[in-house]
């Protein structure tokens, strides 16, 4: 699986791009979202997830495919905001090689989102451990995963060396992994 995410998350949408489009006055706001994305102490950020009424199963719970999606969106929001905050780094294309989540406890559909801490591992040569951990809106530890990315040559799909530059940005968002039981 391809992670690819934009280079510039741009919060205002592509209205705010067209002329002319209609963009509500802010007495017609009635709700409003936004991501807000924190730096953790210790290492890493904590990454808000949406949850939607369909991520629910017949257990009603969230389905174990949709955990494994929002440990990716979680992956691409906060790679996404380690190398736009450094403009020295263009940030390699990568793909998933390997990903291990372990279920703890069932997560429940909310309005409020999910919350994940994502922090990187182990910085190898040509990939990069990235750490998840998947919290419910009420703080409850629900799921937590390890996800392995190699660098890859676009063109040829081999994998590539990271750069030093690739890899003191994922240093400087170092944070513990979390330890899995299996």
């Amino acid at each position: 699986m391809h992670e690819h995410s934009p280079s510039h998350v741009d919060a205002s949408g592509p209205a705010a791009d067209v002329p002319g489009a209609d963009v509500p006055a802010d007495d017609d706001i009635i709700s409003e979202e936004r991501v807000v994305i924190r730096r953790v102490p210790g290492g890493g950020v904590d990454v808000p997830v949406s949850l939607r009424w369909g991520d629910m199963d017949l257990n009603h719970h969230v389905n174990n495919v949709v955990i494994a999606r929002i440990f990716e969106e979680s992956r691409i929001r906060a790679l996404a905001t380690w190398f736009r905050r450094d403009i020295g780094a263009v940030r390699p294309v990568t793909v998933v090689a390997r990903q291990d989540i372990e279920f703890r406890v069932p997560l429940m559909y909310s309005f409020a989102p999910a919350r994940v801490g994502v922090s990187v591992g182990r910085i190898g040569t040509k990939s990069v451990t990235i750490g998840g951990q998947l919290y419910s809106a009420h703080g409850e530890l629900c799921a937590i995963a390890r996800t392995v990315l190699v660098a890859i040559d676009r063109e040829s799909g081999a994998s590539q060396h990271l750069s030093d530059e690739v890899k003191a940005v994922f240093e400087s968002w170092r944070g513990p992994l979390p330890d899995l039981k299996g």
